[in-house]
């Protein structure tokens, strides 16, 4: 769905890949996530992911290019639904248990 809302998490090289993929589909990032708020992103305001609630998105990518499984542990113990969640590489099939039934997706397949 075009109209979906997409957040990223992450500030690096893996977050400024996905940033420019989504504007190439012609879609606006709703917000950039990172573990503590503070400065800009490709123009854009660096939410610390405590403030995830106070932004409507209905995917959040996971912008890392190492596997995602302790940043995917984060973000669900942070409170972001595991199903909400874009990875760029698959997730661990030894995730925790409390992930087992809603595994995020993955978004890029290598």
């Amino acid at each position: 769905d075009g109209n979906q809302r997409i957040a990223v998490y992450g500030t690096g090289e893996a977050a400024e890949l996905a940033y420019l993929s989504l504007k190439e589909q012609g879609l606006e990032p709703v917000a950039i996530f990172a573990n503590e708020e503070g400065g800009t992103f490709l123009g854009m305001p660096i939410r610390g992911l405590d403030q995830h609630p106070l932004v409507q998105f209905d995917r959040l990518i996971v912008a890392t290019l190492d596997k995602p499984d302790p940043v995917v542990t984060l973000l669900v113990r942070a409170g972001i639904p595991a199903e909400k969640l874009l990875t760029l590489k698959p997730a661990s099939p030894m995730l925790p248990a409390h992930l087992k039934d809603d595994e995020p997706k993955t978004a890029i397949r290598a």
